[in-house]
């Protein structure tokens, strides 16, 4: 007898890839804001507690230009965050909005299609920057960890005080910058999913009542039984098509209010 084996879901490398890169960037960063703040240790008075970033951005003894640009670290790695993310998104949206172009639309059933789509877009691109964001932190982890045990390893004692000091200021930033992603976190394009979800109800009831009107007319005493049955088996196949339309429409509003209460949640912790 065989034994049951776990699946999992493969490696997607391409996004591994990007998520690396993302990293790797934000690495770059921190390096620089690093050099920054080092050279701000030199210059100016200040205990080592004074050099995190949400500590310089106030403090008027440094040059505004400075301070500004200090200040900045997080609103950059955000950027980062969301660039990788987008490119993320892209590529998995990328064989359905070449479906959609492909496909013989009117023009409003086509600007329908490419308002859900682009807004179920922007909910997938908010839901998978936090874990991007958090994938990203892990990783920078991993590399902070190896230069603490690189600087401990040095026989240049203050070489290993400043580079310990450096690591500890980095630690601090990227939990700083973690817990903000987190508190402000929220899901964009759900309140307009959702008004698309009204107005696809409403068509669907209007469509409802034509085919029940249909079929009310077919039930006439006027019409052959033969055409009567025709008409009938018609509206009832038309009907089954709006019914599954409407689950669909169902199953897609709880899954996306499910991401929604999530995020609540996540919020409230």
């Amino acid at each position: 007898m065989k034994k049951h084996q776990e699946t999992s879901e493969p490696t997607d490398y391409v996004e591994l890839a990007e998520k690396n890169a993302g990293a790797k960037a934000v690495e770059y960063l921190i390096d620089k804001h690093l050099i920054q703040i080092m050279g701000i240790r030199e210059d100016y008075p200040l205990d080592d507690l004074d050099l995190l970033s949400i500590e310089l951005k106030d403090n008027y003894d440094i040059k505004r230009s400075v301070r500004r640009e200090v200040g900045r670290l997080q609103e950059k790695i955000r950027l980062v965050i969301e660039a990788v993310t987008q490119r993320i998104a892209d590529r998995k949206y990328r064989s359905t909005e070449q479906a959609i172009e492909g496909m013989k639309l009117s023009k409003n059933e086509r600007t329908r299609f490419n308002a859900l789509l682009n807004n179920d877009k922007r909910v997938h691109v908010s839901c998978q920057s936090l874990k991007v964001a958090v994938d990203v932190f892990l990783e920078l982890n991993k590399r902070i960890i190896r230069k603490i045990e690189e600087s401990e390893a040095s026989d240049d004692k203050q070489t290993a005080r400043r580079m310990i000091l450096g690591n500890a200021i980095i630690v601090y930033e990227l939990l700083d910058f973690i817990i903000n992603y987190v508190d402000l976190f929220s899901i964009s394009g759900i309140e307009e999913i959702n008004e698309i979800y009204s107005n696809a109800c409403d068509e669907n009831k209007r469509l409802l009542g034509k085919e029940n009107e249909r079929e009310k007319r077919a039930n006439s005493e006027y019409i052959i039984a033969e055409i009567r049955e025709q008409i009938i088996t018609d509206v009832q196949n038309r009907k089954g098509v709006i019914a599954r339309l409407s689950e669909e429409w169902e199953s897609y509003i709880k899954a996306i209010n499910e991401k929604k209460d999530k995020t609540a949640t996540i919020n409230e912790n």
